[in-house]
């Protein structure tokens, strides 16, 4: 598999574990810690994938994240990054307002 994923969480480790993950799969990778750099990041490059920490502390919320991008861009693939005691309210909201899919902090590349 070939093509470019954005990393898009606040904690140095995750990046460098999505980072790892994604390059084996070949997959290059975007990282950032900002969601306006996000969302800049998003619209210069059309990745194939965006991986997204629901809980990344920032101005702009995850799920505001979600919605700019896929009104302008309905075929965005955004998986939301979330821990594992995340209330199923908030997993909820992410997954109607168009995400992809939820993967549950910690995970494996099984995952």
């Amino acid at each position: 598999m070939q093509g470019t994923a954005l990393v898009a969480d606040d904690a140095q480790f995750m990046q460098d574990v999505l980072i790892t993950m994604l390059n084996s799969l070949g997959i290059q990778s975007i990282t950032t810690s900002s969601f306006k750099e996000a969302i800049r990041y998003y619209f210069f490059s059309y990745p194939l994938v965006v991986l997204l920490d629901a809980n990344m502390q920032d101005k702009v919320s995850a799920l505001d994240f979600v919605k700019e991008v896929l009104s302008k861009d309905p075929s965005a693939n955004i998986l939301v990054l979330v821990d594992e005691d995340e209330e199923e309210a908030k997993i909820e909201k992410f997954l109607l307002a168009g995400c992809k899919g939820v993967l549950t902090k910690p995970f494996t590349e099984d995952d």
